[in-house]
């Protein structure tokens, strides 16, 4: 009988991907990691699994590295192992998407930032791809999981936002297409969870967009 094969454990990490969605513009609550690898970048709240369920690890990862202690949804995504990833050795991430109210702000004492998903600058690891693959997810989500649209779009939304929200994600998200004002608005109409208010009549002239709200009973 031999002994046991010779190779590395792998570390198991907790990657989320925080989206906040304020006025049609999606972003991304990133914290500044206090230790090497990548000590004062940017990156994605992360924590290596300790003895917990992977939930717990990343509302751990949300609390300590961005403040945030609260989620409108919190979703797995995908498991990302690819060789080299992590400088430290072999390393696997379970990664999460969650999405934060529009009036979540860093507390003082946590370096954390909300930064549109165009604007995000290099990140650390393979964050970048696990940033890309979230976005897809929520592109996909909207129209399809009723508790990941509300948690994105809100309780009260105009078209125009709505369209800013899912073509911002699609294009993070490397989708092809965009999406427009009036097939949108079918789309919306053909799930049966909102109704339309009062148009909000827009800064410059124009036709105002329409305004949802979830109906009763969704």
């Amino acid at each position: 009988m031999t002994g046991a094969p010779d190779f590395d454990q792998p570390l198991v990490s907790i990657d989320v991907v925080p989206f906040q969605v304020v006025g049609g513009v999606v972003r991304v609550i990133l914290g500044r990691r206090p230790f090497e690898p990548a000590r004062g970048e940017l990156a994605l709240p992360g924590v290596l699994l300790g003895r917990e369920r992977s939930e717990e690890g990343a509302r751990r990862a949300l609390r300590t590295k961005t403040g945030v202690e609260r989620t409108l949804l919190l979703r797995d995504l995908a498991v990302f192992d690819a060789p080299g990833r992590d400088s430290r050795g072999p390393t696997l991430s379970i990664a999460k998407v969650a999405v934060v109210d529009d009036e979540w702000t860093p507390p003082g004492d946590v370096p954390a930032h909300a930064i549109p998903l165009d604007e995000l600058p290099e990140l650390p690891f393979d964050h970048a791809s696990i940033v890309e693959a979230a976005a897809a997810w929520a592109a996909g989500a909207l129209w399809s999981d009723r508790e990941a649209t509300r948690a994105l779009l809100g309780e009260v939304f105009t078209t125009a936002q709505a369209a800013a929200v899912e073509n911002g994600l699609r294009a993070a998200g490397g989708l092809d297409g965009a999406v427009d004002g009036t097939n949108l608005k079918r789309r919306i109409k053909l799930t049966g969870w909102l109704e339309e208010t009062d148009p909000i009549l827009p800064r410059q002239a124009g036709r105002p967009s329409t305004t949802w709200r979830w109906a009763a009973g969704s």
